[in-house]
């Protein structure tokens, strides 16, 4: 008796019969589509997407630093020392052709 069970068993595993040999079955799924063909344009747009991300990358890295160099907390480094003169007012010198006094006739 468990013969009987034990051919039963295996016969369900089994699929039905397929009418048309050579069909595909239909559980199967549909075969992958074939690949693109590699055309110099497409290799063209990758490149161009390629340096597009990399621009925008590298754009970033230095708007990041120019970003912390500004709104650092530490400063820029800047000189604190003091100039070798002080800045002094020099008044200009009087004409020489009336030495120095106004005449009004």
């Amino acid at each position: 008796m468990s013969e009987m069970n034990k051919e039963e068993n295996q016969g369900s595993l089994l699929p039905p019969a397929d009418p048309t040999p050579g069909a595909p079955t239909p559980w199967t799924p549909p075969p992958a589509p074939a690949p693109a063909p590699d055309t110099l344009w497409n290799r063209i747009a990758a490149f161009v997407v390629l340096v597009a991300v990399v621009a925008v990358a590298a754009g970033a890295g230095i708007g990041w630093s120019l970003a912390r160099a500004v709104n650092s907390p530490h400063g820029v480094a800047q000189s604190t020392s003091q100039p070798e003169q002080a800045i002094t007012q020099v008044t200009p010198a009087s004409p020489a052709g009336n030495g120095g006094t106004s005449t009004t006739t």
